[in-house]
């Protein structure tokens, strides 16, 4: 995110925690100093200005384990006020959650309709599946509690949960009468999360898995021959 990007968040009285790019200038404040250590590596903190004129928490976690890409430290920038280095650190180490959800209210609830050429309705069924998604979070919260939250994060699929609430829901609407839901609206979270649970363990999860990928057969690298470098798929498909 650029430097306008967090300013304008910040004259909007929002927050942030953004990863900080070599485009982002700022000027020392205060020195970095050690705050802590986490699973992930040593957490560093100081305060810096942005050339935009907003000050900051710079937050560096020195990482005892390299990334993907071959970085040893990750370093973001933060205007929270009153939550420490090692939580915002945590928060933006597990951003991956976010991205995961992104992809379930993407591929699941299709939050992106094409079909939708006005920004206020694209606008809307992106915040429908939003709501969506956090049903489907408590439904595979009470699920974790009774089938154990390993079972549930590794075989259940939220494609198939997804599709059996979408295929029934219509039924329920004629054979339920509205006035049968005020009972579920007046009664106490707790009792609705026992509810849940008791729910829970009549769910048959043989119906919900997910489809196992098979073994990725191995493909035969093809010969490069440079009097013959473009191979016709004409020529492929005949020689089958």
């Amino acid at each position: 995110m650029s430097g306008k990007g967090v300013t304008g968040i910040s004259e909007r009285e929002g927050y942030f925690i953004v990863r900080e790019h070599l485009n982002l200038k700022w000027t020392e404040i205060t020195a970095r100093q050690a705050v802590g250590k986490n699973d992930s590596g040593t957490i560093f903190e100081q305060q810096v200005k942005l050339d935009s004129g907003i000050c900051v928490r710079r937050i560096t976690i020195q990482l005892e384990k390299q990334t993907r890409h071959g970085d040893w430290q990750v370093t973001v920038l933060t205007n929270l006020p009153e939550v420490s280095a090692l939580v915002v650190s945590e928060l933006y180490l597990q951003r991956w959650q976010i991205e995961k959800m992104f992809q379930v209210i993407t591929d699941t609830f299709n939050c992106e309709l094409k079909t939708l050429g006005y920004p206020k309705a694209a606008l809307f069924v992106f915040c429908m599946a939003l709501v969506a998604f956090n049903i489907l979070s408590t439904v595979k919260s009470a699920l974790k509690e009774v089938h154990g939250a390993e079972k549930i994060d590794a075989e259940l699929s939220s494609y198939y949960v997804v599709e059996e609430v979408q295929s029934t829901f219509r039924g329920m609407e004629v054979a339920i009468e509205s006035e049968a839901w005020t009972y579920f609206s007046e009664m106490t979270v707790t009792t609705f999360a026992d509810i849940l649970r008791t729910w829970a363990t009549k769910v048959n999860l043989k119906r919900f898995l997910k489809s196992p990928r098979g073994v990725k057969k191995s493909q035969k690298k093809k010969t490069y021959d440079p009097k013959h470098p473009h191979l016709s798929t004409f020529r492929l498909l005949s020689a089958q």
